[in-house]
């Protein structure tokens, strides 16, 4: 898939026009109100140029300024205490930071531990592992001379924001999925806020709070000790989704109450008093369940007047509006909130982005995805007689955090365009957190159990209502959890009624989950494993490997770190020594998700092939 930046005409919606070639061109930002557009584009020597270009392409792109890193998600404002104009801004981005405070360039990694024999560690986080540089953010100025409107802006100095605040043993928390969209910081004029990420000694768990840091100079020139970073701890358990308003330095962002478990139910705080902490829950109750039974994946300010609330619902993305304005003394209630229902018809939502422009000052530019927007399209009449059956691909994957449905989301379809005869039913075993926070925490001892019998209603509801489905051509694959689900799979009766089973990146064994990074699983099991060993063996798929018969191709990425190779390869030697056909895939440059395209478009062939194999039709 090719990206690139484009700009909209929003006058007539129909004309737009491409502002780079450079394929590796990101975080495009408008540059004050002015017509000028900057991003970023990454170099082969690891250094990041920002970029600046008219939209209107009036003149050729220009570089404000090479940083000596790696960089990403850019974001620019304006500078306080400045008259509205823009020839002085502010920006901030994101990048890693060497011990010694200085911007990480990921081409000096293999040098910079050329003589090391080893790497010490007291934080149990999977990237610590193997990148001992936290991500932060950085801050700088962009200016051009007030006398010469259509001067060029250089960048100034680029700034350690966590050095500067005295925040040294803080880095950026970021929400898995996002490291190249990360919504867990935001600017203003006056202020940064992110959601910085630490580790607790005493309960072995990540911690997080939301930092707010007052930016009343963005030179990067020594703060007054009076000026410092103000934290807030929200509920307890996780954060994410931190914003500002316009011109406040007031911040509100979602908050979970369990710590270690991420499928906790987010709720919105928000804080009216950096010093004091003074602080709000939206739809509190006594009962401390929230009275909004939903839980939002992301929160977005709309001309500072009311709230967007992107929510799983039934399924799919769906955004809802709060006006917060008039709330004494009547506090607002799920009855308050507005469905935008428009956009329903065009799937789950993405991304939601407030857009100024001369004929409107309240439009939302919104993405959205939907499996039927794809690019190319299979059709056929189920109705049709002389229509062959299709064998029945049952897909279990649970979702990206980012909810922006990755390649598994999408790997039907493709199939089914690559094979042509396979069916896919699919299953979302995150897609719970639609339906209630009730339902989701019912996976709690229970996690070979409800799932596992959802997972069958599937496949019965497939074998009985639809009549183009073979289901005795059947293949089941997952990924992660799912792919754990497919090995409980397999050791149990519905295993057998699979020609093919696929595992990706699963799990083998419970008893070596202490050396993944999966801290929700004291939540899940109860306790850990010595405190709850009857739970941890209950789900353990190896105790059932004895009966393992079904044809399986095991899929494993050796830089998995919350998965360990060793699951993948303690599932292929079983299938082995049992005489199990079976076969074994490894990326050794891939972690736990599948990025590098090359190795995508190995992964496909390699699945359609193990398909095609077991269920290819004979005519």
């Amino acid at each position: 898939m090719r990206k690139e930046i484009r700009i909209l005409d929003l006058r007539t919606l129909r004309r737009s026009w491409q502002i780079t070639e450079n394929i590796g061109a990101n975080s495009p930002q408008w540059l004050g109100s002015s017509s000028n557009l900057i991003w970023l584009e990454p170099l082969r020597n690891g250094y990041t140029n920002l970029v600046i270009r008219d939209a209107r392409l009036v003149d050729n792109e220009y570089i404000a300024g090479p940083v000596p890193g790696h960089i990403s998600n850019l974001r620019v404002t304006s500078i306080p205490f400045i008259e509205d104009t823009d020839d002085d801004l502010g920006f901030a981005v994101v990048g890693k930071v060497h011990t010694d405070g200085s911007l990480f360039n990921p081409t000096e990694q293999s040098s910079t531990f050329d003589n090391v024999a080893g790497h010490s560690h007291t934080k149990r986080r999977a990237d610590w592992f193997t990148s001992p540089q936290n991500s932060i953010i950085w801050f700088g100025t962009l200016t051009r001379p007030s006398e010469a409107p259509n001067g060029r802006y250089v960048m100034g100095k680029l700034t350690n924001l966590m050095d500067h605040f005295k925040l040294t043993t803080i880095s950026l928390r970021i929400t898995s999925g996002q490291e190249e969209d990360c919504r867990d910081f935001d600017i203003n004029s006056w202020a940064i806020a992110f959601v910085g990420s630490d580790f607790d000694e005493e309960s072995q768990q990540s911690s997080c709070s939301c930092y707010v840091c007052p930016m009343l100079r963005w030179d990067g020139y020594p703060l007054d000790s009076l000026y410092y970073a103000f934290s807030h701890r929200g509920l307890g358990g996780n954060i994410s989704s931190p914003i500002l308003k316009h011109n406040d330095t007031t911040v509100a962002f979602l908050s979970q109450k369990t710590r270690g478990y991420s499928s906790d139910k987010n709720r919105v705080i928000f804080i009216h008093n950096n010093q004091t902490s003074e602080s709000e829950e939206l739809f509190e109750s006594q009962d401390g369940k929230w009275q909004w039974d939903l839980s939002p994946s992301a929160i977005t300010y709309w001309l500072d007047r009311s709230l967007l609330i992107q929510v799983e619902e039934n399924g799919r993305q769906a955004l809802y509006k709060l006006n917060l304005d008039n709330w004494w003394p009547d506090k607002p209630t799920p009855a308050s909130l507005e469905l935008l229902s428009s956009f329903l018809p065009y799937g789950s939502i993405v991304n939601v982005t407030p857009m100024f422009s001369e004929s409107s000052k309240s439009a939302l530019l919104i993405s959205c995805h939907a499996l039927n927007h794809s690019k190319e399209y299979v059709i056929f009449d189920p109705q049709s007689p002389g229509r062959r059956r299709a064998a029945h691909l049952l897909s279990i994957f649970p979702a990206a955090k980012s909810k922006k449905f990755g390649h598994w989301a999408q790997m039907g379809p493709k199939c089914i365009h690559g094979s042509s005869n396979l069916l896919p039913s699919s299953l979302d075993l995150d897609i719970h957190r639609s339906y209630g926070q009730g339902f989701t925490d019912a996976i709690r001892g229970s996690w070979g159990g409800l799932q596992y019998n959802d997972l069958q209603k599937v496949f019965e509801y497939v074998q009985n209502n639809v009549n183009y489905a073979n289901i005795e051509r059947a293949v089941a694959i997952g990924h992660g959890y799912g792919g754990y689900m497919v090995n409980w799979i397999q050791g149990h009766d519905f295993g057998r009624l699979f020609k093919a089973l696929i595992t990706d990146n699963g799990i083998f064994s419970m008893k070596t989950q202490l050396a993944g990074n999966m801290q929700s699983l004291r939540h899940d099991f109860n306790g850990l494993p010595r405190e709850n060993s009857s739970e941890w063996q209950k789900w353990d798929p190896a105790q059932y490997a004895g009966h393992w018969q079904t044809p399986h191709l095991v899929i494993h990425n050796e830089l998995n770190l919350q998965q360990p190779l060793a699951q993948g390869l303690a599932s292929f030697h079983t299938l082995q020594l049992r005489g199990v056909e079976t076969m074994l895939l490894t990326f050794p440059d891939e972690s736990h998700s599948h990025k590098n395209p090359e190795n995508l478009l190995l992964w496909y062939h390699t699945l359609i092939d193990w398909m095609d194999k077991f269920v290819k039709s004979q005519h």
